[in-house]
């Protein structure tokens, strides 16, 4: 994320889009702001352009958030999303939040002089959210491909949790078989 966070506003209501520009254009830094007043093209935009973030209200003319957000979903768009609306509508909110938006708002006055921090916050959680899931995957493609054995046992039950490609090797069983037995069944009691 550069200085200026680009923000793209989806709202149909041009005077409320008005006073969400503003707000944003007010802040220090300023957001660089740009608006899509229909769902086509909010699509459109945020398939084609880079945005550090949308805010996407509820209610369009010709479609609803929740479409707009299963859209984008469906073109591998993952900007994080804030959804606004006129109404304090929990069970809008919980969709919203389950069809992948980050949070909600309402568009109160209060709420919406909120908008910088909420945005700035929301942006902050999805890139540590994203770094932490690419430091996931280095890890397990690390321990997958490691060349020597590595076997994750729990360590009250020694059930195993998970097993690498050349543990598999070595003791002859999938990582499914070996994570559906104790680790002492796998190695004589010698050397255990």
């Amino acid at each position: 994320m550069n200085n200026s966070p680009k923000v793209l506003i989806v709202e149909d209501d041009n005077q409320q889009a008005r006073f969400m520009q503003l707000i944003l254009t007010r802040h220090h830094p300023p957001f660089d702001v740009h608006v899509a007043n229909d769902g086509p093209l909010a699509v459109e935009m945020a398939s084609k352009q880079e945005f550090d973030i949308i805010t996407l209200d509820y209610n369009l003319p010709s479609m609803t958030g929740l479409e707009i957000l299963e859209q984008l979903k469906k073109l591998g768009v993952s900007t994080p999303i804030i959804m606004v609306t006129g109404q304090g509508d929990e069970k809008i909110a919980v969709k919203a939040m389950r069809n992948g938006a980050l949070d909600y708002i309402t568009k109160s006055k209060e709420q919406i002089n909120l908008l910088p921090r909420v945005i700035l916050r929301t942006i902050r959680e999805h890139s540590l959210a994203q770094q932490l899931e690419q430091s996931r995957r280095r890890y397990f493609d690390l321990f997958r491909n490691a060349v020597i054995a590595i076997i994750v046992i729990d360590a009250n039950t020694f059930e195993i949790q998970q097993i690498n490609e050349s543990a598999e090797s070595l003791l002859g069983i999938s990582a499914e078989e070996g994570r559906q037995k104790a680790f002492y069944n796998l190695v004589a009691p010698e050397q255990q």
